[in-house]
């Protein structure tokens, strides 16, 4: 009964966004509905083979939500690429990606019938005029094998929804970043209008090569920072047995080299790290920002070790742990939210490889690293983390970065669209999902079917959500509002996934389709 509570919301989030508009009509069409549907209608009926083929793998224990994961991410791409922008003749960029990513979908939902080579030819021949076949080919073998490594070597650290989500992120990065490097290296060997090129490195309906060079640095090093982090996590998973931990640190930095330095370099022909300091510290709200970064960090970390303050943490429960860390990361995010969405964009990554890092000195038990880390983070476990890894941080900070990174590399005219989407994930986690909590512990009284949650901290963090939305909008209408919170409260309530990683995602969508559609 919870998933399918979990199945309609997710099915009313598909049809707003298949609603067709006069903004879009030159840019949708029947076949994506036509797939779209499909898609929905073999994720039901294949969804008990899917589940039995995992039983080979080691999937967290519970729902695996199986069509949660396989359209979750391709809804948001697509309420991404249909966006309405100043070139309305042209597609926008986010359209491959989204057509890479319905493809991700049908692929991982048909590996167990064994036609999941033959779809891929027939679904390349079909749209080939807007996926090159190298990005294309290199985001389905690195989808595949991520969705491999984290299901049957993170053992219990991810459900099926999850991994999915994670890998499909992941692989499309993975082909972007190739796809940046060949269109610059080739292009000084072919005309970019040679069909040749086109077919294997750009889109002839979309010059994805000529979009790709307009990114900004920072984009372009997220990406290769995110691809090294990737890379290492392949190769350390393999020989997680045989290395010691200096082996790991060398590996680590030697692939962050050269997937995200010298790719750097060839891309924007100048030296990475001069590059990077340069955009830092010749802007004076990014040096605060830094400063302000480094002060809170420090005293949170001065308070946390302190004695007394061990003491008083022993008697306090984990929840209420997490929702004080949810708050201090409201407070860390926000003013670079508000002044710099695009540097935010850089330091998100930047945090995130900086975990991956602390996360590979606490599983490879470098002394000192391994107590410190492990002590500090088991404090914020919580039943989902049940695998190798601890999760809790990654999600959290993945959750606020996606909206921000959605907004800032994105065409959005509708300014008061993209101000709630750039802090949506930041309400949803930080204040939401922390009223909601703290309100269903306190005096919860209702639970919902089958679920720990209550009905009053739903609609603690319903109210919540729609005043902060209030408060940040010029121009708002409270029905709209009340409507999108709502349902986004209702899947948090029914579903057994990581809030912290759904919820940002389904939010962008539902409120990208309400918008349009209204």
């Amino acid at each position: 009964m919870v998933e399918k509570i979990e199945n309609i919301l997710l099915f009313l989030d598909l049809i707003f966004n298949l609603i067709p508009t006069r903004t879009i009509q030159k840019q949708s069409n029947y076949i994506l509905v036509i797939l779209f549907l499909l898609l929905f209608l073999f994720s039901l009926i294949l969804k008990n083979k899917v589940e039995g083929y995992l039983n080979n793998y080691y999937p967290r224990e519970g729902s695996q939500s199986v069509l949660l994961g396989l359209l979750i991410l391709p809804i948001l791409f697509y309420s991404i690429s249909v966006q309405p922008n100043d070139e309305q003749s042209k597609m926008s960029v986010f359209y491959p990606i989204f057509l890479i990513a319905l493809h991700q979908s049908y692929f991982t939902l048909l590996i167990p019938t064994k036609v999941s080579p033959i779809f891929s030819i027939l679904y390349w021949y079909f749209f080939k005029e807007y996926l090159p076949i190298v990005p294309f080919t290199l985001t389905v073998l690195s989808h595949c094998r991520l969705l491999y490594l984290f299901l049957k070597h993170l053992k219990r650290s991810f459900s099926f929804c999850e991994a999915m989500i994670l890998c499909q992120f992941l692989s499309i990065i993975f082909g972007t970043v190739i796809t940046l490097c060949f269109s610059k290296i080739f292009n000084q060997f072919f005309d970019s209008n040679n069909d040749l090129f086109a077919l294997f490195f750009i889109s002839k309906k979309i010059d994805l090569a000529l979009k790709l060079e307009q990114l900004p640095t920072s984009l372009i090093l997220s990406l290769c920072i995110i691809f090294s982090v990737m890379l290492t996590i392949q190769l350390l998973i393999k020989a997680m047995k045989k290395l010691d931990y200096k082996c790991y640190l060398l590996l680590f930095f030697a692939s962050l080299y050269f997937c995200c330095f010298a790719p750097l370099f060839l891309l924007v022909k100048s030296d990475p790290v001069e590059t990077m300091l340069n955009q830092i510290f010749q802007n004076k709200e990014r040096i605060f920002l830094l400063a302000f970064w480094f002060l809170t960090l420090s005293l949170m970390f001065f308070i946390f070790f302190h004695s007394k303050t061990i003491r008083f943490s022993k008697q306090l429960s984990t929840n209420t742990k997490r929702k004080w860390f949810h708050a201090l990361s409201v407070f860390i995010f926000v003013p670079g939210v508000i002044f710099q969405p695009e540097f935010m964009c850089l330091s998100f990554v930047v945090a995130l490889t900086v975990f991956v890092l602390e996360e590979f000195l606490r599983i490879s038990q470098i002394v000192p690293f391994h107590h410190i880390l492990t002590k500090f983070l088991s404090q914020f476990k919580d039943n989902k983390d049940k695998g190798v890894i601890i999760l809790s941080h990654f999600h959290l900070l993945i959750g606020c970065a996606i909206p921000v990174w959605v907004v800032t590399y994105s065409t959005i005219n509708n300014t008061q669209v993209a101000k709630l989407i750039l802090f949506g994930g930041i309400i949803a986690i930080g204040i939401g999902d922390s009223i909601a909590s703290i309100v269903g512990k306190k005096i919860g009284k209702i639970r919902w079917y089958k679920t720990p949650k209550t009905v009053e901290g739903t609609l603690s963090a319903i109210i919540a959500c729609t005043l902060f939305s209030m408060l940040i909008l010029n121009d708002y209408n409270l029905l709209k509002l009340f409507f999108v919170w709502s349902l986004l409260f209702l899947l948090e309530a029914f579903t057994e996934q990581v809030d912290n990683l759904v919820l940002p995602i389904y939010f962008i969508s539902i409120w990208f389709a309400i918008n349009r559609a209204s």
